[in-house]
C-alpha cells in the first residue's frame, strides 16, 4: 500500500485501540479506507469511494470490488464491532439520563429495519437494529423486544435510560415490558383514540382539547380499556409549528 492520509493513520490508531477482534490485518485497513470514503463522499455509494483511496489500484471497479467482499465476509462480525464501538464512546457517559429512540425504517417496500439509537446532539446513533422482511412498519412486540435486549447489552451499567417513540409503539405491553423487565423509563407518543382513566372516569385522548400553545399534564392514570396499563401520566400539547396536538404517555410525571 502507498503512503497513507493522516485520516487514514488516525482512524488506523484508534480502531486498533479498540476491543475488535480483526481476522485479517487487511479488514481493518479496507474498513478505514470505506470510513473515509464515506467522509469525504458525504454519501455511502461503494462506486464514490474509490477517488479517495490511496493504493496501487488504478481501476475504480478494483475498490469497488475489494469493498463488496468485505460487506460480504462472513469472517467480519458486524455487530461485534458496532457494539464494541458503541461501548467505547459510552463507557464515559456519567450519571446523565441516556435517552434512546426506538423507530422503524422501511427500506425498498422488501426491509424493515426495526432500530434504537442513542439520541445525542440533535442526532440518533443507531446501537442495536434488526432487519424484518416486510413492507409494513408495524413489527410485532417480540421482534422489538429482542432489539431492546440488544441495545440493553451495549449500555453503561446503572445508567439511567428513557426510551422515545412514536404512535406505532403505543402499547401497553411494550410499557411494562420497559417498566418492569429493563428497568427503563418511556415517553411514547400515543394516538387520539386511546381511553385513559382518570378519577375512575374512562375518557377518550381525543376529548381532550387544548387551544394553542396551553398543555396539560394529568395525575396517575391507566391507559388502555381492555387491557389497562396502570401507574402512567399523559401530557397533553398542542405544537403550534405543526398545528398538530400531541400526546405523551410516561412512566414519570
Amino acid at each position: 500500500m502507498a503512503s497513507t492520509s493522516r485520516l487514514y493513520d488516525a482512524l488506523n490508531d484508534f480502531l486498533r485501540q479498540s476491543d475488535i477482534v480483526w481476522q485479517d490485518a487487511r479488514h481493518l485497513q479496507t474498513l478505514c479506507w470505506m470510513i473515509i470514503g464515506m467522509i469525504e463522499s458525504q454519501n455511502v455509494h461503494l462506486n464514490g469511494f474509490g477517488v479517495y483511496v490511496t493504493s496501487r489500484a488504478q481501476i475504480a471497479q478494483s475498490h469497488q470490488r475489494r469493498f463488496r467482499r468485505w460487506l460480504s465476509n462472513r469472517r467480519i462480525d458486524v455487530v461485534s464491532a458496532h457494539h464494541a464501538l458503541v461501548r467505547q464512546a459510552l463507557s464515559e457517559w456519567g450519571s446523565e439520563r441516556l435517552y434512546l429512540s426506538l423507530d422503524t425504517t422501511v427500506v425498498w417496500n422488501c426491509f424493515c429495519i426495526v432500530w434504537v439509537g442513542v439520541v445525542y446532539r440533535g442526532r440518533t446513533v443507531p446501537v442495536a437494529w434488526r432487519v424484518v422482511a416486510q413492507a409494513s412498519s408495524t413489527v410485532r412486540l417480540w421482534t422489538i423486544q429482542r432489539v431492546l435486549r440488544q441495545s440493553q447489552r451495549v449500555l453503561p451499567e446503572g445508567v439511567t435510560v428513557v426510551l422515545l417513540a412514536d404512535r406505532g409503539f403505543a402499547d401497553g405491553k411494550l410499557m411494562k415490558y420497559l417498566r418492569d423487565n429493563l428497568g427503563w423509563h418511556f415517553r411514547i407518543r400515543i394516538k387520539r383514540s386511546f381511553r385513559f382513566q382518570l378519577e375512575g372516569q374512562w375518557c377518550k385522548v381525543s376529548e381532550v382539547q387544548l387551544q394553542p400553545g396551553q398543555a396539560y399534564f394529568t395525575p396517575v392514570v391507566s391507559i388502555g380499556k381492555t387491557k389497562p396499563c396502570p401507574n402512567v401520566y399523559l401530557a397533553f400539547a398542542h405544537d403550534k409549528l405543526s398545528d398538530e396536538d400531541w400526546t405523551i404517555v410516561s412512566d414519570e410525571p
